[in-house]
């Protein structure tokens, strides 16, 4: 508190007491005008305070929404670790005994997994079709190529256990280009990793249910940033290998470059609306797959072999050898370490390769069965689809039982309890829930539906139900927006324009955006509510009257309404799908392009509930668009233009009411 607050304060102390020993008119009057007064000048320090926090803060994310969440009074989603916990009735009290019981769940919780698993009657290697002939062999590692990768580092990431930054590597490089670039060239020729780079510093992350229990935790290693650099290398290397051998499953789109988690909805979307606007409507049952630490799981043999079958052989192999072998990790917790414990199997969340490796790891999945398989990662949907309600029961349960002996082949543990699936249908399609069973391993599915437990399943953070109604997933993100606003409203007035919008961004914008292609052409009934929020948000948002008009705001603010949110994300997809940029999963995805138009065939839709169709409303928002757009030169000009169009009509709004009250001067 500044000098004159303080002085203020005392003046303030002084007519109160002045007030109450003589309540006269004269002192209570000077009281409430001091008051006021006063108040003022804590409302003015204030405002000052943050903006002065925010501007020193301008390029620091990180303190941005640590200020923005004191302001609010809300408290980090990181929030501390409770000071006892409680693990195979064994209490653990001190920050050392703490972090030395996390080490020893997360090195053992693999093994322990895989322990429990039931032997397999076929071996892992039966799964593995066609053998890639062409050897991957390591380039050799340029100074153009490491300043490359170490460009895509983040630099506000941690440092690990050698306590060197990736902002403070960026800053010596210079001195220590040379050095690095033989080392990696060293280490790739000879298959030889140092251990200090395969050492990890693990933090604990909170996920849900007990704080106090060990396995509500997920390990994040964080490594030696010269190891995340020499990773870098590999993984761009693999992936340029893996791509031009079209080694990784079609479908596969978690950690891959060009694929994000739009896709696999779409793809999952795409055959079930295909079944439902058949001549002879189809049902298909959705199974979703919840798979037990499948990171930590990996069985390194396992996966060493795989990489052998993919055509990392001689070296290259003996190199991934040395990278999963004699791994080591700590736990921190506070001030305190705990003892150094042997990984022994897994892959280490957080590098740059885990994921790669996992995605060879889990690769040949879609081999077990004849079931549809859509993957982003672990997350795993498989669909299958037939007119013949029992049959497709039937076909269902003899696939899911030879998927079931791949997980025990490959030693990872399905979670059947958390397992679920959805029987997707019209709502006139006939549909006995009480006949219909679906099971793996003898055990009995978790429907998910009407008149079920839960209504709705989240694949990829979108809410799927029965009847892609998306009733449950606009609610979701009309509660999520909402309270956006009311976090706007709250800090209105401290808070500068260009805060505010990084809050809408982060906030609104997002929700709206994510999966919005899936969900997003829903009945009107629903958008609207979407619509009527989003009105009120930018009123707060540009400290506008609650009735004003909203036209002139979006236009000013240069934000886009809802509709064309859906608008602009559509022909943003459709531009990508026309200039081949979208995976290949995506080809002859919708009809024949018109060379010269640009235009897109449109599919006929036999029924008017598939609203939400993507190949229903994709072309036409594309056909629409004028010529000189759809030729752009690129993506970035593509959307510039669009987004730039959009915002143009806002300005031509005008109001055609005769006595509107949004219209009248004050």
């Amino acid at each position: 508190m500044s000098k004159a607050l303080l002085i203020s304060r005392k003046t303030k102390i002084k007519l109160a007491q002045k007030k109450y020993k003589n309540p006269s008119a004269e002192n209570i009057d000077k009281f409430k005008q001091y008051n006021t007064l006063y108040k003022t000048m804590i409302r003015k320090a204030k405002i000052d305070y943050y903006q002065m926090k925010f501007s020193e803060y301008s390029k620091d994310i990180k303190n941005t929404w640590k200020t923005i969440r004191e302001l609010i009074g809300s408290k980090s989603t990181f929030s501390e670790l409770p000071n006892i916990f409680v693990s195979e009735g064994k209490i653990y009290t001190k920050e050392r005994d703490i972090a030395n019981g996390f080490n020893d769940f997360f090195v053992n919780i693999g093994p322990k997994l895989a322990n429990e698993i039931p032997s397999s009657e076929k071996h892992f290697s039966t799964y593995l079709k066609n053998p890639t002939h062409q050897d991957f062999i390591f380039a050799n590692v340029t100074h153009q190529s490491v300043l490359e990768c170490l460009s895509r580092l983040k630099s506000k990431k941690s440092a690990g256990n050698d306590k060197i930054s990736t902002s403070l590597l960026k800053e010596i490089m210079p001195s220590v280009l040379n050095p690095i670039v033989h080392l990696s060239n060293l280490s790739l020729k000879t298959g030889y990793i140092p251990d200090h780079y395969k050492q990890a510093k693990v933090i604990p992350i909170y996920k849900s249910l007990d704080k106090e229990d060990f396995t509500n935790y997920r390990p994040i290693s964080l490594l030696s940033t010269f190891s995340k650099l020499l990773e870098k290398i590999v993984a761009k290397q693999m992936f340029q290998f893996l791509n031009k051998f079209k080694i990784l499953y079609e479908h596969q789109y978690g950690f891959r470059p060009k694929h994000d988690t739009t896709q696999p909805i779409l793809q999952l979307l795409d055959k079930i609306y295909e079944g439902l606007n058949s001549e002879d409507q189809k049902y298909s049952v959705g199974i979703f797959l919840d798979l037990k630490k499948a990171f930590d799981t990996v069985h390194h043999e396992t996966l060493l072999q795989k990489l052998n079958h993919y055509g990392f052989r001689n070296v290259t192999n003996l190199w991934f050898r040395n990278y999963l072998c004699n791994r080591t990790q700590y736990v921190t917790i506070g001030n305190e370490v705990s003892d150094i414990n042997s990984i022994l199997c897994g892959v280490p969340q957080g590098s740059v390769l885990g994921p790669i490796l996992f995605l060879l790891y889990i690769n040949d999945l879609p081999n077990a069965t004849n079931l549809y398989t859509t993957l982003f990662a672990d997350d795993t949907g498989f669909l299958i689809s037939s007119t013949n309600i029992k049959l497709l029961e039937k076909q269902a349960n003899t696939e899911l039982s030879k998927a079931f002996e791949w997980f025990k082949a490959n030693k990872l543990t399905l979670n059947v309890a958390k397992t679920k699936y959805i029987v997707f249908r019209s709502p006139k399609m006939r549909f006995d829930q009480n006949t219909f069973d679906i099971k793996i391993n003898n055990i009995s599915l978790e429907r998910i539906g009407n008149n079920c437990k839960d209504t709705y399943f989240k694949f990829v953070g979108v809410r799927l139900d029965e009847f892609l109604n998306w009733n449950q997933h606009v609610k979701h993100i009309s509660l999520k927006i909402s309270s956006a606003n009311f976090v706007l409203n709250q800090a209105k007035k401290l808070l500068p324009l260009n805060i505010r919008m990084l809050i809408y961004n982060s906030l609104v914008k997002s929700h709206l955006e994510y999966g919005i292609l899936a969900w997003g052409n829903a009945k009107s009934k629903e958008i609207n509510k979407i619509s009527i929020i989003q009105k009120r948000i930018i009123r707060t948002l540009s400290n506008s009257k609650y009735n004003a008009h909203t036209d002139p705001i979006y236009s000013c603010l240069k934000i886009l309404k809802f509709e064309d949110i859906l608008q602009y994300n559509s022909i943003t997809f459709m531009y990508k799908y026309t200039n081949s940029i979208l995976p290949d999963s995506f080809t002859n995805m919708f009809g024949e392009i018109n060379q010269r138009s640009r235009n897109i065939r449109t599919d006929k839709i036999r029924y008017k509930t598939l609203c939400t169709y993507p190949k229903a409303f994709l072309p036409k928002y594309w056909n629409s668009l004028n010529m000189n757009l759809k030729y752009s030169s690129s993506i970035k000009v593509f959307q510039s233009n669009a987004k730039f169009n959009m915002i143009e009509a806002y300005k031509s709004f005008t109001c055609r009411k005769s006595n509107c009250y949004s219209c009248k001067k004050p």
